[in-house]
C-alpha cells in the first residue's frame, strides 16, 4: 500500500514472528493495513470459506501505518493517561502482541474471559487476602486488581476482553516487571488456549 512506513510493517512483522514462534499454534488467518475506526490495530475472529478454518484477522489501522510519528504520539499520550502501559518496545509491535493476545483468547474458545476475574480474586485471596476480613476484603482486592491499565476498565468496571490482552502485552514487553495482576491474567490466557490445543491434538 502506497505511503506506508516500512519501519511499522517492520515492527508488525517483527511481532508476530517473536508470537508465533512462542505460541506456533495460533491460527493468524491474515494481517491486513486497513481502516479502523477509533483504534490502532483490532483483532476479529474469522473463518475461511474455502476450508472452514477458523481463526484471527489482525486488521492494523492505516491512518497510523502512514504516518509513524502521528503512532507514536497516540501512545505516548495514552500511556501517560494510564490507558495502556509504558511498552519497551516500538508502538506497532506493542500494539500487534495485544492483538495476538486477542487470538490467544479466540483460540481459547473465550474460556479464559469467564473465568478471569473469578482467577483474579482467588489468587489474591491466596496470597494477600487472608489476612483480611468482611467488606476490607473486596475494597482490597479492586485496589490490588487496578495494578492493570485503564485500558483494563471500561467505565469503572473490569472488562476482561481488554484486560487479557493487555496483560498478555504488560508481561510479553515487560517480563517480570509486569503488575501481579498481569502475571496472573496472562497465565489465565495462555492456559485456556493451550488447554483447547491439547483438546484437539495441537500439543
Amino acid at each position: 500500500m502506497p505511503g506506508v512506513d516500512t519501519d511499522t510493517v517492520r515492527d508488525i512483522s517483527a511481532a508476530l514472528d517473536d508470537m508465533l514462534a512462542k505460541y506456533p499454534h495460533t491460527k493468524i488467518l491474515s494481517v491486513e493495513i486497513s481502516n479502523v475506526e477509533g483504534d490502532i490495530a483490532q483483532a476479529l475472529e474469522d473463518v475461511l470459506r474455502h476450508n472452514g478454518v477458523k481463526g484471527t484477522r489482525i486488521l492494523f489501522s492505516e491512518r497510523y501505518a502512514t504516518d509513524r510519528n502521528l503512532l507514536s504520539t497516540a501512545v505516548r499520550d495514552a500511556v501517560q493517561r494510564g490507558h495502556f502501559n509504558s511498552m519497551p518496545a516500538p508502538p506497532a509491535y506493542g500494539a500487534i502482541v495485544h492483538e495476538f493476545g486477542h487470538a490467544l483468547s479466540f483460540s481459547g474458545r473465550s474460556a479464559a474471559v469467564d473465568s478471569a476475574d473469578s482467577d483474579l480474586l482467588e489468587h489474591y485471596l491466596r496470597t494477600d487476602g487472608s489476612r483480611l476480613s468482611g467488606g476490607d476484603i473486596m475494597e482490597s482486592y479492586r485496589i490490588w486488581r487496578g495494578q492493570l491499565n485503564g485500558y483494563s476498565f471500561w467505565r469503572g468496571e473490569f472488562d476482561p476482553i481488554e484486560a487479557l490482552p493487555e496483560a498478555f502485552t504488560d508481561v510479553e514487553l515487560n517480563g517480570g516487571s509486569a503488575s501481579e495482576p498481569a502475571q496472573v491474567l496472562f497465565r489465565t490466557l495462555v492456559d485456556a488456549a493451550e488447554s483447547q490445543w491439547r483438546r484437539v491434538g495441537l500439543m
